[in-house]
């Protein structure tokens, strides 16, 4: 995954910063960013897609109204929507699966 200049095939994604993220990375990070890049997906700032992917899994958990709403604070975190969506199902899959049923309506 290129951190600088898309390529043909990876999106890269700038986003504003917001607030601070874990200090020590850990190995669901690793797996979120490594399936973001499967995906297409690069971030520059890699520290602020942590910390807003971070955030998915309470918000769901607190009793987020769907998924749909949960990638809408995605989105207002600073993550595209052309890539939120795939984004939030990223990190309901890699740091909170048991949420995958209740969050897809099974």
């Amino acid at each position: 995954m290129s951190l600088g200049a898309p390529n043909a095939t990876t999106k890269a994604v700038a986003v504003a910063p917001i607030a601070a993220a874990p200090a020590n990375a850990n190995p669901a990070d690793d797996a979120f960013m490594a399936a973001l890049g499967a995906a297409g997906i690069g971030f520059e700032n890699q520290i602020v897609a942590k910390t807003v992917a971070h955030n998915v899994c309470p918000s769901l958990k607190k009793g987020a109204k769907s998924f749909a709403w949960t990638v809408s604070g995605v989105v207002a975190s600073g993550i595209p929507r052309k890539v939120a969506t795939t984004f939030t199902g990223l990190a309901v899959k890699t740091y909170c699966p048991e949420m995958i049923k209740s969050t897809i309506g099974f």
